[in-house]
């Protein structure tokens, strides 16, 4: 059965983590160091929201806890990227994730305008804090990668940096659903899009691939397309082996919901949602 859309009575959520710009090693906890004009720690946060159909009250709980995750220190996310998100939830997102986190200063970055944002596979959306980041628009692109779908690339560089080593890339997806054959050739296509474009950006770049990967194991080859060698080359901060059965839990991002009512059930077996960093 096919499971893409966990939660907490809404929406799937995928892992945080921690990672070193420039220096592949991460936990499962969002932080990620640059080291540019000065070093800085931020946290990044994915959801595929499912079309904004669960409810809003569990929804501002998820992204409220968010903020005050952890170990270490408490800190709201300095990027929040969604999947599948519709054009006439956009606001009411923005206005759930406001009440959840007050007086933290967010802005939508570009938003795709591709033609495909109502579809079955929805869009993406990305908000960023604009005392850590500002957006380079130019930076933004649309990358088709099947089934009706496009991932979504954004440019955002640290306040106050002025070279390579303050920007971040982020390229968040939400790939073809299913288990079949021909659903994971599709995945694989769209996985291929994606590096190809990341292979193009400055070497050594910050990079970071987040959202509903929608892979069944770790020897699948869409995941295995952002381990291949190149500029773009991501790592898995919880590691490359195995994430199936139990033993496997602490890898697993959806779905937290037992039984479906409307959204995708089945319990938390599944490592759909990722975030692999450079």
């Amino acid at each position: 059965m096919t499971k893409t859309r966990p939660t907490n009575d809404r929406f799937s959520r995928s892992g945080m983590q921690e990672f070193r710009s420039r220096n592949a090693w991460c936990l499962l906890l969002v932080l990620f160091m640059f080291v540019a004009a000065a070093p800085a720690q931020v946290r990044c946060f994915s959801w595929n929201v499912a079309r904004g159909i669960g409810d809003p009250v569990a929804v501002e709980d998820v992204f409220a806890a968010a903020a005050d995750d952890r170990p270490g220190f408490a800190v709201a996310p300095s990027i929040i990227a969604l999947q599948e998100v519709t054009s006439s939830t956009r606001n009411d997102l923005i206005s759930i994730i406001e009440a959840a986190i007050p007086g933290v200063p967010y802005a939508e970055a570009v938003y795709t305008s591709s033609g495909g944002e109502d579809n079955a596979g929805g869009a993406q959306m990305l908000l960023y804090r604009t005392d850590v980041f500002e957006e380079v628009v130019s930076g933004h692109r649309d990358i088709f990668t099947g089934a009706g779908r496009d991932a979504d690339r954004w440019k955002l560089r640290l306040v106050g940096s002025s070279d390579e080593a303050g920007v971040v890339w982020i390229y968040s997806m939400h790939l073809k659903a299913s288990n079949s054959e021909s659903d994971a050739a599709i995945r694989k296509s769209g996985a291929e899009s994606i590096r190809n474009d990341a292979n193009t950006l400055p070497p050594g770049s910050n990079i970071v691939y987040l959202g509903d990967f929608n892979v069944y194991s770790n020897d699948e080859l869409a995941y295995q397309e952002f381990l291949a060698s190149g500029e773009g080359r991501a790592q898995d901060p919880i590691g490359t082996g195995s994430w199936g059965g139990a033993s496997n839990a602490i890898k697993h991002t959806q779905s937290p919901r037992l039984t479906s009512r409307g959204l995708v059930g089945g319990g938390m077996d599944d490592r759909f949602d990722l975030q692999l960093v450079t």
